[in-house]
């Protein structure tokens, strides 16, 4: 199975779980609202970045003009890796009043890095696939 982030919306996605975990298909998961992603981007740090962008992303000055297999650079202070570069990732959330795009948060690698900032929005039709746009999947809590 390829290690490279999950773009095109190809199923089966590649998930990956450090420490072993695994996915468990009874459980639901689904796109984060992008309050849930820029939380788990920010991993508590105040900055445009959760760290050192350098040592943690994929972008258009690191980049080598491809996407890279997730986690060949550092995590964020949660954990996280390739939450600032490397593809745009869907969020849940409508861009605006549009409901035909998507906001997407993070950057990616063929941008610069003032996209890959926390707070940075931006957004893609539903329809758009390109090699720098991917997805994260976020478990649902059990009610």
């Amino acid at each position: 199975m390829s290690s490279l982030p999950s773009v095109f919306f190809i199923f089966p996605c590649f998930h990956f779980f450090p420490e072993g975990g695994e996915f468990r298909s009874a459980q639901v998961y689904a796109l984060p609202p992008e309050e849930l992603w820029e939380y788990a981007c920010r991993a508590g740090t105040p900055g445009d970045y959760a760290g050192n962008l350098d040592e943690m992303a994929w972008y258009d000055r690191t980049s080598e003009g491809r996407t890279h297999p997730v986690a060949t650079k550092k995590p964020n202070a949660w954990g996280f890796y390739d939450m600032h570069g490397n593809v745009w990732e869907w969020c849940s959330d409508w861009y605006g009043n549009s409901r035909d795009a998507r906001v997407e948060r993070g950057g990616s690698w063929n941008f610069s890095a003032d996209f890959c900032a926390s707070s940075y929005r931006n957004w893609a039709h539903m329809t758009s696939r390109f090699d720098a746009l991917g997805f994260r999947t976020a478990l649902v809590p059990e009610e």
